[in-house]
């Protein structure tokens, strides 16, 4: 049994507001279900499909013009302004290489979000 209140001070409720749980209940039950939205797994496999290419794309370039300059040594012996060539392919010409596959990349992943809200729910 809690004690009872002193003499002057006032009496404190808990105080519970029905519209509260009724928007709580009304919140669950309009909550999303399996089968409401896009095909979450099909957006997941395509956004690491082209993850994945474009991870491949930078490295392949990554390792293949360090190769190309090594194998072939004509194209690093001429020099430009007092640089090599490899240096200004890398330093001129592979940021902005970088900057569109992952332009392209990101355009991809916007073009499948979208396509897999036009498409809607799916239904098993």
């Amino acid at each position: 049994m809690p004690p009872a209140p002193r003499q002057g001070t006032p009496r404190r409720d808990t105080v519970t507001a029905p519209a509260t749980q009724r928007a709580l209940r009304a919140a669950s039950a309009s909550a999303a279900r399996p089968g409401d939205g896009p095909d979450v797994a099909a957006v997941m496999r395509g956004q690491l499909r082209s993850g994945l290419r474009a991870a491949l794309g930078g490295a392949g370039v990554l390792i293949v013009l360090p190769a190309l300059f090594t194998l072939v040594g004509q194209l690093n012996a001429a020099h430009f302004s007092g640089m090599r060539p490899g240096w200004l392919v890398v330093g001129a010409l592979l940021p902005p290489l970088l900057v569109l596959v992952m332009t392209v990349h990101i355009r991809f992943l916007e073009r499948l979000d979208a396509e897999a809200e036009r498409k809607g729910p799916t239904r098993r």
